[in-house]
C-alpha cells in the first residue's frame, strides 16, 4: 500500500480545514464551543489535532435529506402565495 493512500487517524485544524471544506477560523471556532467535536491539545506550542472518527460523528449530525429540503422550499413558497 503506498503511503499517499493512508488517510491520517488524526488531523491538525490545517489538514482537517481541507478535509472539511471548512476554514481553520471556523474550525476554531466550532471546537471552542459546547457541543463540538472533540479534540486534543498537544503540550507546547498548543497544536491542536482531531481524530477523523470524532469529527465525522460530529459532522453527521448535520445531515438532512434532500426531500427535506425540497419541502422546506414548498413550503415557503406556499407560505409566500407562489405556489399551491
Amino acid at each position: 500500500m503506498k503511503a499517499s493512500s493512508l488517510q491520517p487517524e488524526y488531523l491538525d485544524i490545517k489538514t482537517l480545514a481541507v478535509y472539511s471544506s471548512l476554514s481553520p477560523r471556523t474550525l476554531r471556532k466550532i471546537l471552542s464551543q459546547p457541543g463540538g467535536p472533540a479534540f486534543y491539545r498537544l503540550p507546547g506550542p498548543g497544536k491542536i489535532i482531531v481524530k477523523r472518527v470524532d469529527f465525522d460523528n460530529w459532522f453527521s449530525q448535520f445531515k438532512h435529506k434532500a426531500t427535506d429540503f425540497d419541502a422546506l422550499i414548498v413550503d415557503t413558497l406556499k407560505e409566500l402565495g407562489g405556489a399551491q
